[in-house]
């Protein structure tokens, strides 16, 4: 009786410690990349793999933003972009792909392919990262987006 009182005691014990785990994080990173052809800026918040974010492009007259969401992939972050135009998400989402590298992130280009209206790379092993485009870790108010201004 008092073995088996025991092993109920320890079962339970055992339930509340998995019961009590505690809720995944969000943490908010900004990267930005400045050269004299252009800028790139990138706002993430990460909880677990799951990444949302806003990028910003600023190629001279072209300026192009949108909202990033996508997944981590051990180091590699591929993620789908909607281009932002006068507030409005378009319906329509590019892939987009970034190395986490010690020193920020590292943006990527590939071949992409279009299957049922979505873009995706066509594979991921022929991704490509520019060693030209770093992203440095940067004080998130230089880079934030519309909303969080």
């Amino acid at each position: 009786m008092k073995k088996n009182l025991l092993r109920w005691y320890f079962a339970l014990g055992l339930s509340g410690l998995t019961a009590c785990q505690e809720a995944p994080t969000t943490q908010q990173h900004c990267y930005a990349h400045y050269s004299d052809e252009d800028t790139i800026s990138l706002s993430l918040r990460i909880t677990s793999s799951a990444v949302t974010g806003y990028i910003r492009y600023n190629a001279g007259p072209d300026r192009n933003q949108g909202r990033i969401q996508g997944q981590m992939h051990g180091d590699t972050l591929l993620a789908s972009y909607r281009l932002e135009i006068n507030g409005q998400l378009s319906q329509t989402a590019a892939p987009v792909a970034f190395l986490r590298q010690s020193n920020g992130f590292v943006e990527g280009f590939g071949d992409i392919k279009e299957s049922e209206g979505l873009f995706t790379f066509k594979t991921r092993e022929a991704i490509w990262f520019d060693p030209n485009r770093v992203l440095t870790p940067v004080v998130c108010s230089e880079v934030a987006a519309p909303s969080q201004q």
